[in-house]
């Protein structure tokens, strides 16, 4: 749905088709896997511990198409909190767009803007999608095992010290 840090958009199809019904993330980031192909199918659990990503999730999960394409598009050097209106998600997801591939929603717009019209007519077209999934602020240690298809994909050696 968006760009995220380390995002595995690109190379999502090198890795192992689900053996389960169920897809767990544990370190979701902008689920990626579970986006890709007929993965989404699945019931999919999505699990982080930056809340500003499951909060994301949670509100694009029951977000209906009028709620993402009423969304403002920001001129150059607008920022989300111009718009007082918005949620937090809603400035988050805006935010994440105006720096693709950032660890954090930014909030002014600048050259790289990359929150255009056609990217809300693709998030609102692809809310069905989501709309079964499930998500979680927690961390991997504290989840129950059980069989599913796990993608982990941990954070960096240095996790934290440049993102959350």
């Amino acid at each position: 749905m968006w760009s995220y840090y380390g995002t595995k958009k690109r190379i999502a199809k090198y890795y192992p088709k689900p053996l389960y019904d169920t897809i767990i993330e544990p370190f979701c980031g902008a689920a990626q896997y579970s986006l890709f192909g007929d993965n989404w199918k699945k019931k999919v659990i999505l699990i982080d511990k930056y809340k500003t990503i499951i909060d994301l999730w949670k509100w694009l999960i029951q977000a209906k198409k009028c709620d993402i394409l009423n969304l403002p598009i920001l001129k150059m050097n607008e920022s989300v909190d111009d718009y007082t209106q918005l949620c937090s998600e809603e400035k988050s997801l805006i935010g994440f767009y105006i720096n693709s591939g950032s660890a954090s929603p930014k909030k002014t717009a600048k050259k790289f803007n990359g929150w255009t019209e056609n990217k809300k007519k693709d998030i609102a077209n692809n809310l069905y999608k989501i709309s079964h999934w499930k998500a979680f602020h927690n961390e991997y240690l504290n989840i129950p095992n059980k069989p599913s298809t796990w993608f982990i994909d941990p954070p960096y050696q240095f996790g934290g010290q440049w993102y959350r």
